[in-house]
């Protein structure tokens, strides 16, 4: 069901809405053709054109749109293709086109039809009249033929200072056939209407295609949604009443009504006799043949004859002419006394048959004798005039073609009476005040009002009605007085008076609405009250009369009401009423008993541990509520509530937070409650706790490495609080950290790829507010043992000393040790002394002491070695070995 509901409702609204779209489609172009061909137009788009739908019908249709840039629109500028059928129809449709003069191609092999068309709000409807018209409804939707044409066009959406400039008539196969000029209306176009000049209209089927400019200044067009053609008039249709009826010797007119598109002649004939002279019409008429007075001689049929170009029309009557019904004579009201006799009378004008009757009060009157009776002349004598008789007395004279009725009064004078109500009121300034004054009498006396000795008439603030009521709107003291009315007739007057008194409805105003005092003093609560008469001021505590309590004294003209002694209990609401007889008026003050202030929650002393988070509570009661204030013994500035910057801030409800204590926050701090009724004070202690000195893990006291190895050498926090901060320092110096030395989140420092130069005292310091604590590591970068070039080949002559060189270095220092074959030195050798510098002393070399020797340096990381090979030349040698020999010996170098 509920499906079933929905549907339903979704078809309405799309109906709704292609009823809508229907509404809002206008026509641009128009062209029928009958030949193979291809057309360009130039149409302007303006932007109340929402889309542009085009559509071509016949072979090959192709359609080619181009912007006002120049550029032939496609798919992707939002050209969609809704019907492409080949060699038969094509149709295409773009959205909200951009304003301006678009260019629009199309071509078929054979007969085709285009038809461009939009969704717009501007739009037009023309309609057609043989003779100016100002009101649309007077047109029609086609023209005469043969006739002058007049075109009114109704525009829609196109307001000030949008116009229209031009009509011209389109042939249906989009040719102009005439251009016509539009003028401006009288009205600028606020109605929408514009006209056109006289014209006749072509004699084949045309469209009506309207040019303007709309409010934005853009050009647009419109093309009517139909073509029209010329209408063949119908002869003149001419009707008349099938009976006329006529009064005898009274005017009497026979009517004839006559409906023609075109101009006709019209003429009235009785019996084949025309009368009076033919008249001529322009347009659909009323005529009439008037008789002035119709008698018995005029019966008889009469004719009516429309004659025009298109035809003639025609139509008959018949007159009759019968006895009227009868007219009364204006009726005479009669005055009488009482006691009198009155005679009324009534008097039919003309000789007509008649009856004639008396009515009063809707009852009829037939006696002939008695106190009220009917005279032979029909008139009512009425004798022994009482004040009851006095009233309307209706004739009555009635036929067979009608009856006519006259009311006759009957006055009795009566001399008046008058009550006034209220005869006595009281007013406040701007009231409205009424009096109303009730007369009888007869004739109904005439009512006058005066105020004091002057008569009142009808002015701005007064006013006087016929029924005698007496208003005074936006009253002032002034009207205060007695008000008399007086009633007069020709019987006499009579008059009664009304007291108007000024009474002001009593105003309070509070002095102080808001009393505060402290327990135990006096309060004093005030009310100025004034009016008219001087109100009286009354106390109320809710519904309870406070005036009459033994501790409390109330001056009702004043309007003052004091409290001794005041309690807590009395604090609340008073309210103060002034009466008196012009009303009543209230008003409210506030007792308010105030109280010192008093600790709620005081604060206490606190330890926290640093970097702790510590609230110290401080609550205050009493009237009015105490504000609440810290601050430092030491005088140290405390921020409050919001200062998002600082620490230590005194949150909205008084109480003091310090966030992430520290050591300088360590103090006395004092809370203080204050109001207009004293001042309290209370401190606390915040102590600072939890502070323990730095502790170091032990670090081995010597790191031995190989040069171009990476370590680290550890330093490892095991205990501080706060937190300690490590430094670094390298035989008494600060480490200078670059990109191969460094330390590391855990404090060790970082050596990467050692040098012989990194090796060092290496000392780590963690420091804190409790203390400090270092560790010391000695850093051994050992270097390989390496021996120094030298000579290899030692020549030294016999008994001559001489010294074998062998210099080591490396981290450790390496020892040397010589040996001569496989055969170590020691130092102990008589002959050969090697020293711990790694030189071998020869004292007096031998040719046994010849040789090979070795040296080898030696270190925990490692040794080096190498051979020397000694030559011993002996004494008894030649010259020439001599010579040879002192050239040896040239090249020996000692160190």
């Amino acid at each position: 069901m509920c499906l079933l509901r929905a549907a339903e409702r979704l078809d309405i609204v799309l109906k709704w809405v292609e009823e809508t779209v229907q509404a809002m489609k206008v026509h641009l172009l128009s062209s029928n053709h009958d030949s193979a061909q291809e057309n360009k137009w130039e149409v302007p788009f303006d932007p109340s054109l929402r889309e542009v739908t085009v559509s071509l019908s016949g072979p090959a249709p192709q359609i080619e749109l181009t912007d006002p840039f120049g550029r032939v629109v496609g798919a992707e500028q939002g050209l969609k293709e809704l019907l492409n059928i080949p060699n038969s129809a094509r149709v295409i449709n773009l959205k909200f086109p951009r304003p301006g003069f678009w260019k629009l191609k199309v071509s078929c092999s054979g007969r085709h039809t285009l038809r461009v068309t939009g969704v717009s709000s501007l739009d037009f409807r023309a309609g057609f009249s043989t003779l100016p018209v100002s009101e649309f409804n007077h047109t029609r939707e086609r023209p005469i033929k043969g006739l002058p044409t007049h075109v009114m066009l109704k525009c829609t959406g196109l307001k000030p200072p949008g116009y229209l400039s031009q009509v011209e008539l389109m042939s249906v196969s989009g040719r102009s056939l005439r251009t016509i000029p539009v003028s401006l209306p009288t009205d600028l176009g606020q109605q929408g209407l514009w006209t056109l000049p006289e014209f006749r209209t072509p004699p084949q089927s045309f469209f009506i295609k309207v040019t303007g400019n709309d409010e934005g200044g853009f050009r647009f067009h419109r093309l009517s949604s139909v073509s029209y053609t010329t209408i063949i008039p119908d002869p003149p249709v001419v009707r008349m009443p099938n009976v006329v009826k006529g009064f005898y010797m009274q005017p009497a007119a026979i009517g004839c009504s006559v409906q023609s598109d075109i101009p006709y002649r019209l003429r009235f004939s009785r019996s084949g006799i025309i009368l009076g002279e033919e008249k001529h019409f322009q347009k659909s008429a009323v005529a009439s043949w008037e008789i002035a007075h119709a008698s018995g001689e005029d019966e008889g049929t009469y004719e009516c004859v429309a004659q025009s170009s298109a035809g003639q029309g025609r139509a008959l009557t018949q007159l009759t002419v019968q006895e009227p019904a009868p007219v009364l004579k204006p009726a005479v009201n009669v005055t009488s006394s009482a006691g009198g006799v009155a005679v009324l009378s009534c008097q039919v004008d003309g000789h007509m048959r008649h009856n004639l009757t008396w009515h009063r009060a809707g009852q009829p009157i037939h006696a002939r004798v008695g106190r009220v009776k009917l005279l032979a002349d029909s008139s009512l004598q009425i004798s022994g005039v009482r004040v009851q008789d006095a009233g309307a007395y209706q004739c009555e004279a009635t036929n067979t073609h009608g009856d006519s009725r006259i009311t006759v009064w009957l006055l009795v004078p009566e001399a008046p009476s008058v009550e006034v109500h209220p005869q006595t009121q009281k007013f406040s300034r701007g009231d409205e005040v009424r009096f109303v004054c009730s007369t009888s009498g007869s004739p109904p006396p005439q009512i006058i009002w005066s105020h004091g000795n002057m008569f009142l008439t009808n002015q701005p603030r007064l006013t006087l009605d016929k029924d005698g009521v007496l208003t005074i709107q936006g009253a002032l003291p002034e009207d205060a007085g007695d008000y008399i009315c007086l009633a007069t007739n020709e019987a006499g007057s009579a008059s009664q008076s009304a007291s108007l008194t000024y009474a002001e409805v009593p105003r309070i105003t509070v002095t102080q609405q808001v009393v505060l005092v402290s327990v135990g003093s006096d309060a004093t609560l005030e009310c100025q009250a004034t009016g008219i008469p001087p109100p009286l001021v009354h106390w109320f505590k809710g519904e309870l009369e406070v005036g009459s309590a033994p501790f409390v004294e109330q001056d009702v003209h004043r309007g003052t009401l004091q409290i001794q002694g005041v309690q807590e209990v009395d604090a609340g609401q008073y309210n103060c009423v002034a009466s008196s007889s012009a009303g009543t008026s209230t008003g409210a003050v506030h007792l308010e008993v105030g109280a010192g202030p008093l600790f709620s929650e005081a604060p206490a002393d606190v330890s926290a541990n640093v970097g702790e988070n510590i609230t110290l509570p401080c609550i205050a009661r009493g009237f009015p509520q105490p504000t609440v204030s810290w601050h430092r013994r030491d005088g140290r500035q405390i921020l409050a509530r919001t200062d998002g910057g600082s620490r230590t801030m005194q949150t909205e409800n008084g109480h003091l937070s310090i966030q992430s204590v520290w050591l300088h926050d360590e103090g006395i701090y004092i809370c203080e409650a204050k109001n207009q009724f004293g001042t309290i004070k209370a401190e606390a202690r915040v102590s600072v706790t939890g502070l323990e000195p730095p502790v170091l893990a032990q670090a081995p006291p010597i790191i031995t490495t190989g040069a171009g190895q990476s370590l680290s050498i550890p330093c490892m926090l095991l205990d501080g609080i706060p937190l300690p901060e490590r430094h670094w320092s390298r035989n008494g110096r600060p480490v200078q950290v670059n990109g191969r030395m460094f330390i590391r989140s855990d404090g060790s420092l970082y050596i990467e790829r050692t040098l012989p130069e990194d090796t060092g005292t290496y000392v780590c310091t963690a420091v804190n507010v409790a203390g400090s604590m270092n560790i010391t590591v000695n850093l051994e970068v050992q270097v390989p043992p390496e021996i120094r070039a030298g000579l290899y080949q030692y020549i030294a002559n016999e008994g001559v000393a001489t010294t074998l060189s062998c210099e080591a270095s490396g981290v450790p220092k390496p020892v040397v040790v010589w040996s001569k074959g496989r055969q170590p030195l020691h130092r102990d050798s008589s002959s050969l002394q090697p020293d711990s510098d790694g030189y071998l002393h020869i004292p007096h070399p031998t040719s046994d002491d010849a040789g090979i020797y070795i040296c080898t340096a030696t270190s925990p990381v490692g040794y080096a070695s190498r051979e020397i090979q000694l030559s011993v030349n002996s004494k008894r040698k030649n010259p020439a070995n001599k010579v040879r020999d002192i050239l040896c010996l040239a090249s020996i170098s000692t160190p």
